[in-house]
């Protein structure tokens, strides 16, 4: 896994999984639910027996906070002073453009039209250590299908996806069919524990 620092110390990754389901799992989930879609929103509840989904890829990344990400951070500790709530980020979308990552971006640079989706159950949470914070949204089978999927971003929502990003990943090479599932997980790690 690549680990690169931004300047002011917020070190940023992403773990991105893709599944598929088998011919046994889509005729599971079309058997018990009348189509796609089996409202799972975390990779932990798929509800397929091992082997009928299978992984079809696994990548982990550097990610970077946009400045409007490093003001959210300020923000919420300023709301925890008796200061103006932030503007709640509610999911992550995913765009096409394969462009690096730059703070000044401000979202999504091509939006897959209908791709936001929410964030998973219990996050945005505390990651697995006391300064890291995890983000995670995971799209079902039907949901954010493109061939082509470059880019991802914590946003607000679909309306205002290349204008209230807070982080932005990049370079995913992904082809979600329509019997996929996606996850991806963003990190922040603020600077270094001391020991």
């Amino acid at each position: 896994m690549v680990r690169v620092l931004d300047p002011v110390g917020i070190e940023g990754r992403a773990h991105v999984i893709q599944h598929t389901l088998t011919p046994c799992g889509q005729k599971r989930i079309l058997d018990a639910f009348g189509g796609p879609g089996y409202g799972s929103d975390d990779i932990d509840r798929i509800l397929v027996p091992r082997g009928e989904a299978v992984v079809k890829k696994v990548l982990h990344y550097h990610n970077i906070a946009l400045n409007q990400g490093l003001e959210h951070i300020v923000d919420a500790l300023v709301e925890t002073y008796g200061g103006a709530a932030p503007t709640d980020r509610g999911g992550m979308v995913l765009g096409t453009l394969n462009t690096a990552e730059a703070g000044t971006q401000t979202g999504i640079l091509t939006l897959v039209t209908g791709s936001f989706k929410a964030f998973a159950a219990t996050y945005p949470k505390e990651g697995g250590a006391i300064n890291e914070f995890d983000w995670r949204t995971f799209w079902d089978t039907g949901e954010g299908t493109d061939s082509a999927i470059e880019e991802a971003a914590i946003v607000t929502d679909e309306s205002t996806a290349t204008t209230s990003g807070v982080s932005r990943i990049n370079n995913l090479s992904v082809n979600k069919g329509t019997n996929d599932t996606l996850q991806i997980t963003i990190t922040w790690r603020l600077g270094t524990l001391a020991v």
